[in-house]
């Protein structure tokens, strides 16, 4: 698991980035035990602290992220209740123990090593391509990091990926391991099914007035309107200020000669290639192919398929061997080559077929590099215009006040709740008032801050920024009885026709169990039976549901089960008409599972190896301080 990560981490400032968001799945837990530990830290490390500072400013990263994923802000309070912070510590937990693990093995990444990856880090580099310190300064600001604290963090992630990259080293899965989930992901079953409509089979009685009231007495909570909130937008985002951004004729000339391989397709060639371990019998293979022995008649000669000797159209920069490619890309279609000292063989190499490569012209891509030039630009520009939108609210300016002078767009929404809807259930906003993307941001300020206080910062998704003033507030509030009846009486009916399918299709399966046919059952039911092509246990139906199939593969053949419906409101009975075993796996087929074992593997020893560390490190958790952190007072 994480290999794959890894994969999507080519960059050392997104490495660094990741070490202070917290990822689904990176949770190892927390010890159960906590304790003051008579300071500021949250929690205790061996003799790592981890401050309520560090901690706060990794959950909001954490939320942030999340509103974006969802659409909506996550409260302090449901991050607690949905474990979000908890794993924010997990991960923090994790990280120092780590550190401390690789302090003590001496591990240690070199300044020269590390100040190269930076500088060949593409998330700072200008419009040339190459490393820009006003974009490498501008991305610090753009996420609260200073350089000493992204460089400390970066040499810290650069280190634990040492570490968790010999951690994994040498696993390898089992072959059995490889055969029982490739019988148990492929193995296919054949599916008879019956689905037992509720609402043609099930009439539940009405639910009396006494019944209705009893309900909502019991369930208030459930039924009260949302929380409505006015507020006060300010947006400088990275869109709008693209289009106060200058950008020349010669800038996008210079811009597009820097990224020119962006616009185009590289060559590509068909090639045949015969390696050999020595140079000798290439010396013999290259003179009978001189004397005019075809390539394919040497190569048989040798015992190689045609398999073997085709490398494929590829291009120059896929060719692992670059001395190999750098012959390969000069010779005539059909020419043979003479033996090549490769960085790993000796290789002969035939050009079968060219490709050739295609290049835009400036004039064809012009207006989509002046857009990206304008964006990154724009998203400079936009941490220039932060600081001065602070400079005038620290003068006491509202933001209306803010925007006429800096000619950003100002928006007052007079309500929304947390959807972005007003209590009409309409959009609370114009079309195209706020770009989608960054609405959600702007909705999570706009329920993450109180009423009469300024409202800080926020990064949107597009680069640039907002603000957020909190005007008023309409809290939530309870229906009445009246307002609700027929939403009660909608769901108390639900509710009872749910429970008696499932009770009518329990005495179906007994039936069956003693006897009767799934025919038969269909043509009381007056229902359609159904059989489906061979399905893997991973399909997905539309006939069936996903509950429905997983019991089909619980089952021996000729046996029956219930399962829920597609829409969750009926039944199914499925039967097993037919199970089939998978092929053995390939050679290519075995290798390909056993790495995405292996990585598997890696993850559970990984998840081993960090609660190995925090026992070995100890680990104490300041629960009052924790609580502070999250705005709780009491436990």
């Amino acid at each position: 698991m994480l290999d794959s990560i890894r994969n999507g981490l080519r960059s050392i400032f997104v490495k660094a980035l990741f070490a202070l968001l917290i990822l689904s799945f990176a949770v190892w837990g927390i010890p159960d035990f906590t304790r003051g530990v008579g300071s500021n830290a949250v929690a205790t490390v061996g003799k790592t602290e981890i401050s309520a500072e560090e901690f706060q400013q990794a959950v909001q990263r954490q939320l942030n992220a999340l509103s974006v994923q969802i659409g909506r802000r996550l409260t302090m309070e449901q991050a607690v209740a949905f474990g979000v912070t908890q794993g924010v510590l997990s991960r923090l937990i994790a990280g120092a123990a780590m550190n401390s693990h690789a302090g003590a093995l001496g591990l240690r990444i070199s300044d020269t090593s590390l100040a190269e990856d930076i500088r060949n880090d593409p998330s700072f580099a200008g419009p040339d391509g190459k490393f820009d310190r006003a974009v490498y300064n501008a991305r610090l600001r753009q996420f609260g990091l200073s350089e000493a604290g992204f460089v400390a963090r970066a040499r810290e992630e650069e280190v634990r990926q040492q570490l968790s990259t010999a951690i994994e080293s040498g696993i390898a899965a089992p072959t059995s391991l490889v055969d029982t989930v490739h019988k148990f992901t492929e193995e296919t079953r054949v599916l008879a099914y019956l689905t037992l409509d509720a609402q043609k089979l099930v009439t539940p009685k009405p639910p009396t007035e006494a019944e209705l009231k009893a309900h909502f007495d019991a369930n208030k909570a459930r039924y009260k309107t949302p929380e409505f909130r006015k507020v006060a937008v300010l947006l400088a985002s990275a869109a709008a200020l693209t289009k106060l951004v200058p950008v020349t004729e010669q800038e996008i000339k210079d811009a597009y000669e820097a990224t020119k391989a962006e616009y185009g397709t590289p060559e590509k060639r068909q090639i045949e290639q015969l390696v050999f371990t020595d140079r000798a019998a290439a010396d013999a293979a290259y003179k009978d192919l001189k004397a005019g022995k075809s390539f394919a008649d040497v190569g048989k000669a040798l015992g190689r398929t045609e398999k073997d000797m085709a490398l494929g159209l590829v291009t120059k920069s896929a060719m692992v061997d670059k001395k190999v490619a750098e012959t390969a890309f000069k010779m005539a279609k059909d020419a043979v080559s003479p033996p090549i000292a490769g960085d790993f063989a000796t290789v002969i190499v035939r050009v079968t077929a060219i490709e050739p490569g295609k290049q835009k012209t400036l004039d064809e891509v012009k207006d989509t590099v002046r857009a990206k030039l304008a964006k990154e630009r724009a998203q400079q520009e936009a941490v220039g215009m932060h600081g001065k939108v602070e400079d005038e609210r620290a003068a006491g300016k509202t933001l209306k006040e803010v925007a006429a002078k800096f000619g950003l767009s100002y928006i007052e929404v007079a309500e929304t709740d947390m959807q972005g809807k007003t209590s009409a259930g309409a959009p609370a906003l114009a079309p195209g008032a706020i770009a989608p993307q960054n609405l959600a941001a702007v909705l999570a300020s706009a329920f993450g801050g109180k009423q009469g206080v300024e409202g800080e910062a926020i990064d949107l998704p597009d680069g640039g920024y907002a603000w957020v003033d909190v005007m008023n507030v309409v809290a939530s509030k309870e229906k009445p009885f009246d307002a609700v009846k027929a939403q009660i009486v909608t769901e108390l009916s639900t509710a009872a026709r749910s429970k008696g399918i499932r009770e009518y299709a329990d005495k179906m399966l007994e039936r069956i169990k003693k006897g009767t046919t799934l025919e038969v059952i269909a043509k009381e039911v007056g229902g359609t039976l159904g059989t489906t092509k061979p399905i893997k246990r991973t399909a997905q139906d539309p006939a069936l549901s996903r509950a429905a199939i997983g019991r089909g593969f619980t089952l021996a053949k000729g046996e029956h089960a219930v399962a829920e419906s597609p829409d969750g409101k009926s039944r199914q009975i499925v039967k097993v008409v037919d199970v089939k075993s998978p092929e053995p796996l390939t050679k290519e087929g075995r290798d390909r599972l056993a790495g995405v074992l292996r990585r598997q593997l890696g993850g559970d020893l990984m998840g081993s190896y960090l609660a190995g560390l925090q026992a070995q490190f100890g680990v104490s958790v300041n629960s009052a301080a924790l609580r502070r952190a999250v705005g709780q007072t009491q436990q």
